[in-house]
């Protein structure tokens, strides 16, 4: 099955001396404690037959696969010995290397999710929030719209408040389901908001769209939502007693 990839013993009439030698001198795979025992005949032939072997055979970089401790405690040494007789390198590793490996080549890697239109979301978000904080006032006498604001604000909000707000938008619309437009203070339940003209309920509908949209798609997305719904709004935030719109507070 293996056919030519089987590294045979050596079995040159002077392997027994190599053996001896090594064993007399304590030379790894031996061991090299003082009085130790003999014991590792079978590593130093293993390891003579792959120093014979890829001196003229296989690759230039070898893993050497082992759960025997002599070689992993000689490591430094055996691989220097490998070097030094064949010009190749080796690295001595345990057993648990093939299961490492095969764990990695069997891993499911999750996809990683993309990125949405981020153009297209930051303008829907922009659009969307505007017609909440604006709307048509009437019409100047070339009936181009007047638009106003539908709220202002004394003190500007936390993100916190804009999560609670939006968080209970579905219950607001739901309890006024019949009215075409709602004043801010009702969706807004705080004194610093002051009512101007009312939104429009399917600007409203819209803002709640838009927030389960990115709640279901785009959850881990949720907080820089907030974070930019309550940049928005906070645009919204005039001096105490003032009031007064400008043209370029106007974003159409």
């Amino acid at each position: 099955m293996f056919g030519d990839k089987i590294i045979n013993f050596i079995s040159h009439e002077d392997t027994l001396n190599k053996l001896m030698e090594r064993a007399f001198r304590k030379i790894p795979p031996f061991n090299t404690a003082d009085k130790a025992s003999d014991k590792g005949f079978k590593d130093t032939l293993i390891w003579l037959s792959l120093l014979e072997y890829f001196d003229k055979n296989g690759e230039n970089h070898i893993i050497f696969v082992t759960n025997d401790k002599v070689f992993h405690n000689n490591a430094i040494i055996l691989s220097e010995e490998f070097k030094e007789n064949t010009f190749k390198t080796i690295e001595i590793k345990e057993n648990s290397l093939f299961e490492t490996m095969f764990k990695q080549e069997n891993e499911i890697i999750e996809p990683i999710k993309a990125i949405p239109n981020i153009t297209l979301l930051r303008d829907k978000i922009q659009e969307t929030i505007n017609k909440i904080i604006y709307t048509i006032d009437g019409y100047d006498s070339w009936g181009e719209p007047e638009w106003s604001l539908t709220f202002t604000l004394s003190k500007y909000f936390s993100q916190e408040r804009i999560e609670d707000a939006i968080g209970c938008l579905h219950k607001i619309i739901d309890e006024n389901i019949f009215e075409q437009s709602l004043p801010a203070n009702k969706i807004f339940k705080y004194s610093f908001v002051k009512n101007i003209c009312s939104i429009p309920m399917d600007a409203l509908q819209k803002v709640l769209d838009l927030y389960e949209d990115i709640n279901n798609n785009y959850s881990e997305y949720l907080p820089q939502f907030f974070s930019a719904v309550t940049n928005i709004i906070n645009k919204n935030y005039r001096e105490p007693e003032s009031g007064i719109i400008n043209d370029s507070d106007i974003p159409f």
